[in-house]
């Protein structure tokens, strides 16, 4: 080995980010935050472009503008200074890359030198893009068979919630708008304006569900049936026949037990439990006042109703009330179950009737204006790609010739629907002469169609634009699957090492995720290794910050006064990081030292 290439570094972090970046496989790569992800994207297509492959015929997919802007200045960078660099440093690169030394030849450095040029002048630029910039471009170029207006606009955060207050305005002033307004009020949480934009992004599968003929025939009762409940599943009457004459008896005859308690806590019971039992009449208000004694503030039944002594002090006769007195309990918990299940009813039907009425309304208004939104860019290039098995063919085929190389970015937010957009795209490597290697006009041996997807599955549970975890690893099934029917197994790297964080700091983001159901479900073996080891690091513990009473409501003030935001938790805690960062710079500490 030569003394250039054993100053190339040979860790193992570089090892997997050049595994991950060869072009010669399918990679489906798991990376950890601050792993390096963005530099093997970058990798990848340089290595893609060095292999010989046309600039226009590599789609990469980012989450969001600003990572695709980054990710072209990057590459742009990087072929730029290969552009400028002598033998000796360009073939170290390229080592450093990841290519074998002995394939570097001078035809290969001069093939290098020109890539620059060639991907300023590629017909289009280099896709780079996010999903809904591509899809946008792919509806433009097929407006008639999408069924889309040719000019078409599309619709940014802004005007979307001015559309959406309009529209909503416009409801507002309908008979059976305002009901469904007053409706959403009364049963769920969170603002009009809130819950509209939500809906916006569930229209996919909210469709099927409005289009649903029982929904429309009765949505109450539809409403219900989808959270299981019968129709004799009535609360009032459930609790009636809960709280019958046997069981007023036994809390009768629990009373003077516990007014005899020595302990204040049975007195205190017996105290609320007196006076309602001599309510005449006994009508439904006065049970549910008696139901609540057995529940917490959190509505879950108590554990213990009664002290444990009570049934010590008591005769063998009024002991056998303890068994009566949990099989009451029990019951009763079943009961607030179905009450829950009734509410949580009442406040689906709230939300579907909304909805109901809601996103048609909005669906005109954006149609009269020409306009589409992400999610119609999404669904009606879905749509478009489903429409015919020769739609994808004609498709691939009008974008500059195809796409030979996918890479996702960010796959983890990747919504189902997104995945039918690629899975479709990718579905041309697999069969027929999308098979074959495409020709390579330089020395490296050409690299088949590919499918290279990085993401960190564990934020998933954060459901970005509708992700799915469940779908996130089916995807990563089927490909696998589809790429082993041709002899070409998917590669699947891990990227462990953080080059921006600490041991201590990393060891206890994976403890806290091994705590956290869902996300050691998802990732059992969760392990993040920091770059730098012996780098110091330290985790400070901040005592919860909890609503105060009243806190969130906005003060009153008089006519004229200018008006006080909310004081919230969030609020006082962003106070308090910002206190603390303040100081921490003012100190100008570093590593626990002065400087």
């Amino acid at each position: 080995m030569t003394a250039e290439e054993s100053a190339l570094p040979r860790d193992e972090a570089t090892r997997a980010q050049n595994e991950a970046a060869d072009p010669a496989h399918s990679s489906w790569v798991s990376a950890n935050a601050g792993s390096g992800k963005t530099r093997v994207l970058t990798d990848r297509v340089a290595r893609l472009l060095l292999h010989g492959v046309q600039p226009h015929r590599i789609l990469c997919l980012t989450y969001t503008r600003a990572a695709a802007a980054q990710m072209q200045k990057r590459l742009y960078e990087r072929l730029g200074r290969w552009a400028l660099l002598g033998d000796a440093e360009l073939r170290a690169a390229l080592v450093e890359l990841g290519e074998p030394r002995e394939k570097i030849t001078d035809e290969v450095l001069r093939a290098a030198r020109r890539l620059f040029a060639r991907a300023l002048d590629a017909p289009g630029g280099l896709k780079i893009q996010t999903i809904h910039a591509f899809c946008g471009s792919v509806l433009r170029r097929f407006p008639l068979e999408a069924d889309v207006s040719p000019d078409f606009t599309e619709v940014d955060e802004g005007t979307q919630q001015l559309l959406l207050a309009e529209v909503l305005d416009e409801m507002a002033e309908t008979p059976q708008g305002a009901a469904c307004i007053e409706a959403l009020l009364r049963h769920a949480s969170g603002t009009i304006e809130g819950i509209a934009e939500k809906l916006l992004g569930l229209r996919g599968p909210l469709g099927p569900i409005l289009a649903d003929r029982d929904f429309r025939a009765d949505p109450s009762a539809f409403a219900r049936g989808l959270l299981g409940l019968a129709p004799e599943d009535q609360p009032e009457a459930l609790l009636d026949s809960i709280i019958d004459d046997d069981a007023i008896a036994l809390l009768r005859r629990l009373v003077p037990m516990l007014e005899e308690s020595p302990n204040k806590t049975d007195n205190t019971l017996a105290g609320k439990l007196r006076p309602l039992l001599g309510r005449n009449p006994f009508d439904v208000a006065a049970k549910e006042e008696l139901a609540a004694l057995f529940f917490t503030q959190k509505r879950t039944v108590r554990k213990q109703l009664v002290t444990k002594g009570l049934w010590k002090n008591v005769s063998a006769e009024e002991r056998g009330c303890e068994d009566a007195l949990e099989a009451l309990k029990a019951d009763l918990g079943r009961w607030m179950e179905t009450c829950k299940r009734v509410e949580a009813a009442r406040r689906l039907e709230a939300v579907l009737r909304f909805a109901a009425d809601f996103l048609p309304r909005f669906e005109r208004a954006k149609r009269q204006r020409g306009m589409l939104d992400f999610d119609d860019l999404v669904l009606k290039t879905r749509d478009l790609l489903a429409s015919s098995p020769d739609a994808v063919s004609w498709v691939m085929f009008k974008l500059d010739g195809g796409i030979d190389h996918i890479l996702v970015d960010e796959a983890q937010d990747t919504s189902p629907e997104q995945w039918q957009i690629i899975s479709t795209l990718a579905g041309e490597f697999f069969v027929g002469e999308g098979r074959e290697m495409p020709r390579s006009d330089t020395p490296f041996a050409p690299p088949a169609r590919s499918l290279f997807v990085v993401g960190d599955r564990k934020q998933s549970i954060y459901s970005f634009q509708g992700a799915d975890p469940a779908v996130f690893d089916t995807m990563r099934g089927e490909f696998a699957r589809r790429l082993e029917d041709i002899g070409r197994p998917l590669g699947q790297t891990a990227l462990r090492y953080s080059f921006r964080s600490a041991q201590p700091i990393l060891d206890v983001v994976d403890a806290v995720a091994k705590l956290d159901g869902a996300a050691a479900a998802l990732e059992p073996e969760v392990r993040h290794k920091a770059f730098q080891a012996d780098l110091p690091g330290c985790v400070e513990l901040w005592p919860r910050i909890t609503p105060e009473e009243n806190e969130g409501q906005p003060p009153s003030v008089e006519s004229g006064d200018p008006v006080i935001m909310a004081e919230t938790p969030e609020r006082r805690l962003a106070r308090r990081i910002v206190a603390f960062v303040k100081e921490n710079v003012g100190r100008r500490e570093i590593r626990g030292k002065k400087d």
